[in-house]
């Protein structure tokens, strides 16, 4: 299989940093990442923001990643998928609730299939979109061997099994006062049509329906369990196969593709942060990282923390230029108070910690 990993990083094992540095709220990188992360928290990005700088590879790396994604299609389609895997592990919690076997192991079932008809349709998918980067086209291949493998095709053909076992059952209640009993449908007929047939030369246009929904609960009462362990009993093989199954499965997800789930927010969320300033006119764009020069110029740089909160009350925002070559290392900035010395120092800072992210 392929050796893909990280989305995010090159280099396997990279301790990510579970607290901020130090000089985040003297730059409000802080509020950046706050604002950056909402709504995502459940992926716990911030440490991938706090983990920084990385090397120049990583960098190059991660700005073809991004590249790819200003695919409107392809960021489209992670979106979709990302918003399934959320769906799936949040099934999975009032599943483990659930108090009666055969229920659980049914719904279990159910989120099994999803998460290999998800992946399936990933790589259905993402197989049609031009790639570039070194990340993107890596995780493709992971994902092309990955559902080409003896154990997904396994799994996904005994899904598709156990689900046409249970789609065949077939049962009759017989209900005799207190008692209720269980047994196998031997074809008893149905006599709606005929009651309805009978009953039709007394309708008079539009009548009213008296027809009742049961309604749809995540729990079963005592009797509906006792009913579906009578069901059980007259396929047993069927059961036993759906127990066994989820038994030697619940720990179904892949876990690279769990971590490239969660990696891929990073990217996702970055480029939903941005729209807001490119829909203003403000410049953004990819650091040209060197290992070679010292040299550094910005055009139209600004504080962006600053620029989310002005954005916000409508307020328009000033940019900055600086450039710095040769031997020149050191800027002075002068100017009255409440002029932007501050604001330009932060972008200054702003820019480096993010460049080398």
């Amino acid at each position: 299989m392929n050796q893909f990993k990280s989305i995010l990083f090159l280099e396997e094992g990279k301790e990510i940093q579970n607290k901020a540095p130090d000089f985040f709220p003297d730059l409000n990188l802080d509020q950046i990442v706050s604002s950056v992360s909402s709504g995502k928290e459940e992926y716990n990005l911030k440490p991938y923001f706090y983990t920084g700088p990385v090397d120049q590879d990583t960098i190059i790396y991660r700005q073809q990643v991004m590249r790819d994604l200003e695919n409107t299609a392809l960021c489209g389609l992670f979106d979709e998928f990302a918003a399934i895997m959320r769906n799936i592990r949040a099934s999975l919690q009032p599943i483990d609730k659930l108090y009666y076997k055969y229920q659980k192991d049914r719904l279990y079932l159910d989120v099994i299939k999803l998460y290999f008809e998800t992946v399936s349709n990933l790589v259905r998918e993402i197989s049609c979109m031009e790639l570039k980067s070194e990340g993107l086209i890596n995780f493709r291949d992971y994902l092309e061997n990955f559902v080409r493998s003896a154990h997904f095709v396994e799994l996904t053909s005994e899904i598709q099994q156990i689900a046409s076992e249970l789609s065949s059952v077939r049962y009759c209640i017989s209900m005799d006062g207190l008692r209720v009993q269980v047994k196998h449908c031997n074809s008893e007929p149905d006599y709606s049509a005929e009651v309805e047939l009978v009953f039709s030369r007394f309708k008079e246009g539009v009548v009213q329906s008296y027809l009742s929904k049961l309604p749809h609960r995540e729990t079963m009462n005592d009797i509906e369990a006792q009913i579906l362990d009578g069901v059980a009993s007259l396929y047993p093989d069927y059961f036993l196969h759906l127990e066994q199954f989820v038994g030697q499965n619940n720990d179904f997800q892949d876990k690279t593709i769990a971590v490239f789930d969660r990696e891929i927010q990073f990217y996702l969320s970055w480029l939903k942060f941005i729209e807001k300033f490119k829909t203003v006119g403000l410049s953004c764009c990819y650091p040209v990282v060197s290992a070679q020069t010292k040299e550094i110029y910005s055009r139209s740089g600004y504080d962006i923390a600053l620029a989310d909160k002005l954005i916000h009350e409508n307020k328009s925002v000033v940019v900055n230029d600086f450039s710095l070559k040769g031997k020149e290392r050191i800027l002075v900035i002068s100017g009255p108070n409440q002029g932007g010395k501050t604001t330009f120092a932060r972008a200054f800072g702003q820019l480096h910690y993010l460049a080398g992210l």
